[in-house]
């Protein structure tokens, strides 16, 4: 679990994944600096789609945060704003079953294409 600290008003980026094609699910949670207080502010998911950008998604900060990756964002990024000072923790990204069969039919695929060209020659 990677921790990031984060002043209030600071725009940070948490979280950068510049290529593959693995979708998954990012976690994180914002743990405010002052006990008892409710993290506020705003998290920004910049993403694409292959080489194209697509538009700037943004959210409120939560406690607990989740954010989406899909399968063809090839540059993706989170960043979090918050009203104050915190500590986001990032758990690990929970890869998607959709794109998990998609990746191992494309394997099996390319592995079958590959026994078939041997026999030709």
């Amino acid at each position: 679990m990677r921790s990031v600290a984060i002043k209030a008003g600071e725009r940070k980026r948490i979280l950068r994944k510049l290529q593959g094609s693995m979708g998954g699910i990012y976690a994180f949670t914002a743990i405010p600096s002052v006990a008892g207080e409710t993290p506020s502010g705003l998290v920004e998911v910049k993403g694409s789609n292959w080489i194209f950008p697509k538009p700037l998604m943004s959210q409120a900060l939560a406690v607990e945060n989740r954010v989406t990756r899909g399968t063809w964002d090839t540059f993706y990024s989170v960043y979090v704003t918050p009203d104050q000072d915190l500590t986001v923790q990032l758990e690990n990204p929970v890869i998607s079953k959709l794109t998990t069969y998609l990746v191992l039919s494309a394997v099996i695929v390319a592995i079958a294409l590959a026994a078939f060209a041997m026999t030709i020659r």
